[in-house]
């Protein structure tokens, strides 16, 4: 008896028919049919009536309730394993699933090491992981454009996640050269508006950088911002990288649109360049955050608890 052949006689149970349950697990109908036949011969007896659909017998009812502790067992066993693994090594690994790091990482960083200097952390972009290194990721940084509504989607039912943060202030960071040369004598005016407004159709003309790919989340958010100012934004330069737009924000080619506390941490990185403004605007209805979050299945020791713990407090500072 095999885990394969518990899991395949669970799934046959639960879809109600082979050939449903053999497309749920990829496999042929003949490769199924012959794993559960293998696997009443090691029973000794029938478990489940042929037909149209699956009848289990008493004895596959029995079963059935056996295998599914079994599975349930072997994912305790696995998880149990993986934390004494995770304990050994003293990592804690962290994804980080957006265009840009939380604000407050390099914060977290260094008062974790300051609590236990003999740990490792290892940070990942989630859009490198694979689908088995994300098992081994302890703590999940989720960052949302207009969904962080407390109803945030993961594709798992499993996964425990918490707010850090949510607001709807978002900023503009623009050279002067490209403000005078978009608005001319008009600018003077129109920042005095922008100063009281904060209000993104004030400046809605002026042209904006942003990422080629329109499924990226800077690009979607730009995009949302200027739907619910019933305007379309002015994409004035796309990029490959997100790391070129601040070289190219610097240089008056574009605006740069974002999160108003992502954009200070842009401005602040500006030391030598001269002539650039930050105007903070505030979109109704639309939300930028963070949310931190982990698998309620994992049981998370003192170190990575503590992480998480750190995470609140310092967003809490950063909002």
């Amino acid at each position: 008896m095999n885990f394969t052949n518990l899991k395949n006689f669970i799934a046959l149970v639960n879809a109600g028919n082979i050939s449903r349950a053999a497309s749920q697990l990829y496999i042929s109908q003949q490769t199924l049919s012959e794993n559960l036949a293998k696997l009443e011969l090691e029973i000794g007896t029938t478990l489940f009536n042929r037909g149209k659909h699956i009848v289990l017998t008493p004895a596959g009812k029995r079963f059935y309730s056996f295998a599914l502790n079994t599975i349930e067992e072997q994912n305790a066993m696995k998880n149990d394993i993986q934390q004494i693994i995770d304990s050994e090594k003293k990592t804690v690994s962290c994804g980080v699933q957006t265009f840009e790091s939380p604000i407050f990482l390099s914060n977290l960083l260094m008062r974790f090491y300051e609590i236990y200097p003999d740990y490792r952390v290892n940070i990942y972009s989630q859009k490198n992981l694979d689908s088995s290194a994300q098992d081994h990721v302890d703590v999940d940084f989720i960052f949302s454009d207009f969904d962080l509504d407390g109803s945030i989607h993961f594709a798992e039912a499993d996964w425990h996640y918490e707010c850090l943060s949510r607001s709807n202030r978002f900023a503009i960071i623009a050279k002067k050269t490209l403000l005078s040369e978009v608005y001319g004598d008009k600018w003077c005016d129109i920042e005095k508006m922008l100063l009281a407004e904060k209000s993104l159709s004030i400046v809605h003309n002026l042209p904006f950088l942003t990422v080629r790919n329109q499924n990226n989340l800077h690009y979607r958010t730009l995009k949302r911002a200027f739907e619910l100012s019933g305007l379309e934004p002015n994409i004035g330069f796309q990029v490959d990288m997100n790391s070129l737009t601040n070289d190219l924000c610097a240089k008056g080619v574009a605006a740069y649109f974002g999160p108003e506390g992502l954009c200070r941490l842009k401005f602040n990185t500006f030391i030598n360049v001269s002539d650039l403004c930050l105007y903070p605007v505030i979109i109704p209805n639309l939300y930028n955050g963070i949310a931190i979050c982990y698998k309620k299945k994992n049981v998370l020791n003192s170190a990575q608890l503590k992480f998480i713990k750190l995470s609140k407090e310092l967003a809490d500072g950063e909002t």
